[in-house]
């Protein structure tokens, strides 16, 4: 094999093909040439010889010498053009393993050509009819030429440092993600719908190290990757596959820290994928920047995203503006959660903008942030013109009584609200109220969370007394949760719900014993410590329904029970007491002195008190 042969095979496997003149076909050319020469009559060679000896003679000089060497050095310099055009073309088009195998290739070649060469050269020796000259000996050319290197050798040089340099060329390890797809003439990867092969090669070029969850779960419908601790780089790795991914529909990657520039990666991802439906990113520190690039994909309506979690990734009014923009333009998303973050009132009026205009969207969580004031009205009057939002969680804000009252006014005219939790605003009674008498008139909404607000017993029967009283509200659930109430608001909620037929719960917080206002803590208290007084007082209450519970259990009508019976009770009628009390009550209640416990006492006064024949029996006999 020649090395034109060589180095034709090498630009056929590269992909290239050499113009007239350079690379290869100029190589060609001056092997021909020097064929030629080599194949010409010895007289000829021999009158050039002489000539050259005359010359060299009269100027001084060796003019074989000079030809031979301008020779030598035209051909080594159109090698090396042809060489380095060559080699520049490999290093754009082949990977780093491609050139270094297409270096040994030409290497090799390159040796059977010199020895080639070597050849054609004594056969052709052999050949010439007469012998050169004797003076041919002195005009040979001088001790420098021999010392050049042979060959091919300098070819073989200049590939070596090429690899060198492809070695520490970072153009060929390309760690950006801005090409989403595969690179042409890849078709493993963009036959690979899964991405696993992609995720490979990408975590090597990132120098990630690969999640072996993450390529076993590829093929699920549903990928839960929480907390694996992905940050940034591991964040842009799953990216390039997910963008090809066909499988995925729910993806949750909350708490993974990837921060704005995950954010980027993933924003990026979602313009391609338009599977995923369902897409948590809480708790991870996107901050404003990251959840700005998420809004400005999901504006776009090119992806299919309809749950999204943006929850605890310390967005704050800065983010306004990018809110904005994905309620006013989105048609896709359902379920937005904007929980734990730093949105404060600019953010808040912008959103209830947005929500203006919105008619997609059904649920949204601005709990835990820092809503407050004139922000807090304009959110409210936001909810009021939205007819498609049905569920809305605004706890552990800042309402105060000016949000309350905005509050109140959008439950009044709001027909498409379901839930409204409105936990830990800072609530006053006033608002309290006004927010009752919304709910009165509202005809949609079924619950209502009002605990943790600054409210005293007082207002919250009357809250309960215009809810229960109403016969327009559907209402089903009230809760006062964590906030405590006495034994006299237990008993009015207890009288209010009987006067209702709907199925309506109140929820409330621990029952004192005395009221939460001055008025009502003047009032005699109840001594919890004395079972007695305490069973009495919650009989009161519920209007004997725990005597008739005990009746029920009470199998042969004797007006007693077991102690595991009467616990049942308390506990199903949920009356505060202490284990320890229980043996006292059998000390005090065990009429037949046989460990149970007789109730009839307890009957109310209207009803018959029926006497155990036990007890009948033994007052006869005694």
């Amino acid at each position: 094999m020649s090395a034109t042969d060589s180095v034709d095979d090498l630009v056929q496997d590269s992909g290239l093909e050499a113009a007239p003149g350079e690379g290869p076909s100029g190589l060609v050319g001056m092997e021909e040439a020097a064929e030629a020469e080599a194949e010409a009559p010895a007289d000829e060679r021999a009158t050039f010889l002489t000539e050259a000896r005359t010359a060299d003679r009269e100027h001084g000089g060796s003019a074989v010498e000079e030809h031979a060497d301008s020779s030598a050095a035209a051909d080594e310099e159109e090698n090396e053009a042809g060489e380095l055009h060559e080699l520049d073309t490999i290093r754009e088009d082949t990977t780093m393993e491609k050139a270094e195998e297409a270096a040994d290739v030409a290497a090799e070649n390159a040796d059977e050509a010199e020895a080639d060469e070597a050849v054609d050269g004594e056969a052709a020796a052999a050949a010439t009819e007469a012998p050169p000259p004797a003076e041919s000996s002195k005009s040979r050319p001088s001790s420098r030429r021999s010392s050049k290197p042979p060959p091919g050798s300098a070819g073989r040089v200049r590939r070596e440092r090429t690899i060198e340099s492809l070695l520490d060329n970072d153009e060929l390890w390309d760690t950006d993600l801005e090409d989403e797809l595969p690179e042409e003439g890849h078709a493993a990867d963009l036959h690979d719908t899964t991405g696993r092969s992609l995720y490979r090669t990408t975590c090597e070029r990132l120098g990630a190290v690969p999640v072996k969850y993450f390529l076993k779960h590829l093929t699920d419908t549903r990928l839960i990757m929480r907390h694996h601790g992905l940050g940034p780089v591991g964040t842009r790795a799953i990216a390039r596959p997910l963008a090809i991914n066909l499988t995925i529909t729910e993806l949750d990657l909350t708490g993974n820290w990837m921060e704005p520039e995950g954010g980027r990666a993933i924003a990026k991802m979602l313009e391609e994928n338009s599977y995923i439906t369902h897409l948590w990113l809480a708790d991870n520190k996107l901050c404003d920047e990251g959840a700005a690039q998420i809004c400005r994909v999901l504006q776009t309506n090119s992806t299919s995203v309809t749950h999204l979690s943006l929850a605890g990734n310390e967005i704050g009014d800065q983010a306004a503006d990018s809110l904005f923009d994905l309620l006013a333009n989105n048609r896709t998303l359902v379920s937005l959660n904007l929980s734990r973050n730093c949105l404060g009132g600019e953010a808040a009026a912008r959103l209830g903008a947005g929500l203006g205009i919105n008619d997609y969207l059904e649920e949204l969580d601005l709990s835990g942030n820092r809503i407050s004031g004139p922000g807090a009205v304009e959110l409210a009057q936001g909810i009021r013109e939205s007819f498609r939002l049905k569920k809305c969680n605004l706890a552990w804000n800042g309402f105060a009584e000016e949000g309350g009252r905005a509050l109140a006014d959008m439950l009044k005219a709001n027909q498409a609200l379901q839930e409204l939790n409105i936990e830990g605003n800072r609530l006053n009674g006033n608002a309290a109220v006004a927010i009752g008498n919304a709910v009165a008139g509202n005809e949609i909404l079924l619950e209502l969370r009002m605990g943790n607000n600054f409210l005293y017993t007082a207002e919250l029967l009357q809250v309960v007394k215009l809810i229960v009283a109403s016969e327009t509200t559907p209402l089903t659930f009230l809760s006062f949760k964590d906030i405590p109430v006495d034994y006299e608001f237990v008993k009015t909620v207890e009288q209010q719900m009987r006067r209702t037929t709907r199925d309506f719960r109140c929820e409330h917080g621990p029952v004192l014993r005395a009221g939460n206002t001055r008025d009502e803590l003047a009032k005699p208290a109840i001594d919890i410590r004395s079972p007695i007084v305490l069973l009495r007082e919650h009989i009161l209450i519920n209007d004997f329904r725990f005597v008739e519970r005990l009746a029920a259990m009470d199998a042969q009508g004797n007006g007693t029970v077991s102690l595991e019976q009467f616990a049942a009770v308390m506990d199903e009628m949920k009356i505060p007491y202490y284990r320890s009390q229980l043996s006292d009550l059998v000390a005090k209640l065990d009429k037949l002195g046989d460990g149970s416990i007789y109730y009839a006492d307890f009957m109310p006064p209207e009803r018959p008190r029926r006497e155990s024949a036990m007890i009948r029996s033994r007052g006869a006999m005694t």
